[in-house]
């Protein structure tokens, strides 16, 4: 029998319903924001969506960039040292401002248990400084490298980056998220959220990449390629 603490892969029963938590993030903020700010974000959210911004991504069957990005603690994660010993579920979140990655982060490590037992381990990566890594991995007891890609070298090799509007920007720092200060630099780059699963010989086989950032996968997709994985002939 399998313990609560090791969920079966396939117990989906174990895995949080992402989709439903963003839904009603997204409504709270729609009651929560001045009209004016909320246009900017969600209308900003919805032309994102409407880009051509995903298709930039690095597709299935590409070859998974290596990388070896900083904890908080200052210890280098190298994702090829990861996959010595298995699959990876590489997801780049925007950072621990963002509402939807402190809904996202959570739910992936809720979901942990279940991925582990699939054989795969977790990485979440975002541009933010060290202190924002070690804001997000306290505020929420993460279980998983939190790592910073400072100036989003590593989410360039993934295809991720944009440009943020001036508006948004301007906007974010009159309700007190000043970029500068958080990414350590002015060049108002983000990552669309995107998670990415990568086999043992380093080749993604599954992603999903969300331009409209209210948008992330719901972990059952992510174990469903796990498993998938772990069924394929050695």
């Amino acid at each position: 029998m399998t313990s609560p603490q090791q969920p079966s892969p396939n117990d989906s029963r174990a895995l949080p319903d992402l989709t439903g938590q963003l839904a009603g993030r997204a409504a709270q903020l729609a009651t929560e924001l001045p009209p004016e700010v909320l246009s900017v974000f969600f209308g900003q959210a919805a032309m994102l969506g409407e880009s051509d911004l995903e298709s930039k991504v690095l597709a299935a069957g590409s070859r998974a960039p290596d990388f070896s990005l900083p904890d908080p603690q200052g210890d280098v994660v190298d994702l090829a040292a990861m996959l010595a010993r298995g699959p990876v579920v590489l997801t780049f979140y925007r950072g621990a401002w963002c509402p939807m990655c402190n809904l996202q982060l959570p739910a992936l490590r809720d979901s942990l248990p279940a991925f582990t037992a699939a054989g795969a381990s977790l990485v979440a990566v975002s541009p933010q400084l060290p202190d924002g890594s070690l804001t997000m991995a306290e505020r929420h007891a993460l279980t998983f490298p939190v790592l910073s890609d400072l100036r989003n070298v590593t989410a360039r090799q993934y295809g991720l980056v944009f440009t943020m509007s001036a508006e948004v920007v301007d906007t974010a720092r009159a309700i007190g998220v000043d970029f500068v200060a958080v990414n350590g630099n002015d060049t108002w780059e983000l990552p669309i959220p995107a998670t990415f699963v990568i086999d043992r010989q380093g080749v993604i086989r599954w992603v999903q990449a969300h331009a409209d950032w209210r948008q992330r996968p719901q972990p059952q997709a992510i174990l469903d390629a796990l498993t998938a994985l772990a069924d394929e002939p050695e």
